[in-house]
């Protein structure tokens, strides 16, 4: 009898630790909330993203931008507060911004496909650099006016944007960056450093911060959810293959192959796609700059080789020789293992930035081609002869 009653008790002990661990991992997925001298504040708890922090107050909502390249030091912060009501006293030191926001200039093709996702293309009312941006949709909206072409992102065209009317100006940052004269329009400045992210979700999950900018919070929030399950699901059918074929990665510039870090966004999609990338080792979160003669040593004998380029016509493997002879000593260029992703053709940075998952389903089709049901690739394609 004993010996059931212990059975019992050491049962039911392990029935509360089991709940009281599924209602910590509850507590943990709900907004944190911190009591404060104005009342309640919110967290927006991010599952990804490292260099943002949303917190909603009474009346305002606080977004700190960290510094990429200065982790102590904050880069921006954002006030964000709704366009009718009338503006807090108590608020921090930073830039206002009225939101939803109404009309902005996008200096960055991804951003663009990212606000007609969240159906707020309507709010877009400039773009800078439209030549390098694929979206046929752009370049229809700007021949009509809707849209219109600031110039180069780096030297825009100041009398066009105090004529806007915009709201914001969306750029991306660099390290000790200056805006030089679109600072001097006084025009809120968004500093859109989600490509300094190190994983891609965790660049895609900055969704969330834009969604709030237009008033498409919750809808941000859905599509970033099912972006990460389908993500996850991927990575964990490439995962589970046995084998990691090697590969390396794009081109040579002038003398220069750059090859990207182990701790890059795309270092990471080569590795959840289940390759042993060459570079994985690499702790950089940028391209590293090698030399001809370190990669051949690294990847003469790789299995797959993957390039990104822009180009009038795909590259063909006689085209590659023809812009590098050396090409034809690495076993994936004479084996027929190359496969590329035109830029001029495809929207890989401007779809594939929020989108992940379709740059891993690329991926995983070419390292592991029986693992996903059969269809169609987003981005690359096998060279052809």
């Amino acid at each position: 009898m004993k010996n059931v009653l212990y059975s019992i008790m050491a049962r039911l002990l392990t029935l509360g630790i089991g709940l009281l661990c599924m209602a910590c991992l509850l507590a943990s997925c709900q907004p944190r909330r911190a009591a404060s001298a104005d009342g309640l504040q919110d967290t927006v708890l991010f599952r990804h993203a490292t260099l943002l922090r949303i917190v909603h107050y009474p009346g305002y909502t606080v977004a700190e931008v960290k510094n990429p390249w200065h982790p102590q030091r904050l880069l921006h912060r954002y006030l964000l507060v709704d366009r009718n009501d009338s503006l807090p006293h108590d608020m921090p030191p930073g830039t206002v911004l009225r939101t939803p926001l109404r009309r902005m200039t996008v200096a960055i093709s991804a951003h663009c496909a990212l606000l007609r996702e969240l159906h707020a293309a309507d709010a877009i009312g400039g773009v800078c650099d439209a030549q390098y941006m694929v979206a046929p949709w752009v370049h229809q909206a700007v021949a009509q006016g809707s849209i219109q072409d600031m110039g180069s992102s780096l030297n825009s065209d100041v009398e066009k944007l105090l004529a806007s009317g915009c709201d914001a100006i969306l750029l991306s940052p660099y390290d000790q960056c200056n805006y030089g004269a679109v600072e001097k329009t006084r025009i809120p400045i968004l500093e859109c450093a989600d490509y300094m992210e190190n994983s891609p979700l965790a660049r895609a999950e900055w969704m969330r911060f834009y969604g709030r900018l237009v008033g498409r919070a919750a809808l941000a929030d859905s599509i970033f959810l099912a972006i990460e399950e389908k993500y996850n699901a991927i990575k964990a059918l490439a995962q589970a293959q046995p084998d990691r074929p090697t590969l390396f990665a794009d081109l040579m510039t002038g003398s220069t192959w750059y090859q990207p870090g182990g701790r890059s966004t795309m270092g990471r999609l080569y590795a959840d796609a289940g390759a042993h990338y060459l570079w994985d080792d690499n702790p950089q979160s940028g391209s590293v700059p090698l030399n001809y003669e370190s990669v051949l040593h690294r990847a003469a004998d790789a299995d797959i080789w993957v390039i990104k380029y822009g180009a009038p016509q795909d590259f063909t493997y006689a085209s590659l020789i023809r812009e590098q002879t050396g090409y034809a000593h690495f076993r994936a260029h004479r084996q027929r293992h190359v496969w590329g992703c035109n830029l001029f053709r495809t929207p890989f940075y401007e779809d594939g930035a929020f989108h992940p998952e379709r740059i891993l389903s690329d991926l995983v089709r070419i390292v592991h081609p029986t693992v996903l049901p059969d269809g169609a690739l987003h981005f690359y394609t096998p060279l052809n002869e």
